[in-house]
């Protein structure tokens, strides 16, 4: 942790352009620009604000460590867990993860609770 070799950067829910518009990124990003009326610079934040939402699309929404251990912005789903459990390799979840799949985890909420049950933020 001190000197680490890499760093993976992981998608999570505020990286979804739909969850980051209603946020204020993209108004930020506006301000930013300085938008008025007389100028063309509206075009400009846009383009920042699609490729930037681009490059999170190309985020992964898990990492492991070592083969040891399990990182991820969120937690868990019956479906993550559906999907990974009876592939041939468990821990490559670049085949067994899809894109829903993915932005799921990102708005589970980890519970002391066995098991998996409706989250109260949809």
């Amino acid at each position: 942790a001190l000197c680490p070799k890499q760093v993976t950067l992981l998608q999570g829910n505020h990286e979804q352009s739909d969850v980051n518009r209603v946020y204020g990124f993209a108004t930020q990003l506006a301000q930013q620009f300085e938008l008025n009326a007389v100028s063309n610079r509206y075009d400009e934040a846009q383009m920042v604000y699609d490729v930037v939402n681009d490059f999170f699309r190309k985020l992964p929404f898990v990492a492991t460590v070592e083969q040891a251990y399990l990182a991820m912005h969120g937690g868990l789903t019956s479906d993550f867990d559906n999907a990974c459990y009876n592939t041939e390799s468990p821990r490559d979840f670049t085949a067994c993860l899809d894109y829903d799949i993915g932005k799921r985890t990102a708005w589970s909420d980890p519970s002391s609770m066995n098991g998996f049950r409706p989250g109260n933020r949809g």
